[in-house]
């Protein structure tokens, strides 16, 4: 295989997983504004619970007071009072915690979108760095090709540049496989 058929192969593999990356961040951001959007409704249930919640206990109070069942019965009065009490309490940790949720998926998402902006920044680099050693390639290539004949020696000093070049440029598209593949 030549130089450039190796080249295009490394570029053609470093586009294709650049993209496979960028489209996963893209899959994972629309499953968690989806999660969150159900966090939302969720929330929304809770706050009407807890609405309802105290609506109905407000009215069986005001009902029980009206016909003189709390009066008389002291306990009775405090026992609702704890009941209620415990309820709020247990609606506003809920309504914490899923607002906890939120947040963290909003960091979350944030983190997402940064890489997003920042994978698509290192990949137009990338590619631009990848058509210049393309380039670079071609250039040297067709300068060997034009040169006249020359001894053994002649072709290995020659060809020391060409072999530099397509070492750095595997080294380079090495370090981009190895960048993506640790993000």
């Amino acid at each position: 295989m030549d130089l450039q058929n190796q080249f295009q192969n490394h570029s053609v593999t470093v586009q294709n997983f650049s993209d496979s990356v960028m489209n996963d961040l893209h899959v994972l951001r629309n499953e968690f504004n989806n999660l969150r959007y159900q966090l939302q409704q969720l929330r929304e249930q809770e706050l009407q619970l807890q609405s309802k919640l105290s609506g109905s206990l407000s009215t069986f109070e005001e009902k029980a007071g009206q016909g003189s069942l709390l009066n008389n019965n002291s306990q009775l009065k405090h026992d609702i009072m704890q009941k209620r009490s415990s309820l709020d309490q247990q609606c506003v940790y809920l309504l914490e915690q899923t607002n906890n949720i939120i947040k963290n998926l909003d960091q979350i998402m944030n983190t997402i979108q940064q890489n997003l902006e920042g994978y698509s920044v290192q990949t137009t680099t990338m590619q631009l760095q990848l058509n210049q050693l393309e380039q670079q390639v071609n250039q040297t290539s067709s300068q060997s090709i034009k040169e006249p004949q020359t001894t053994m020696q002649e072709d290995a000093e020659l060809n020391k540049p060409l072999e530099n070049l397509l070492q750095n440029t595997l080294n380079v598209l090495d370090n981009i496989n190895n960048d993506m593949q640790n993000r």
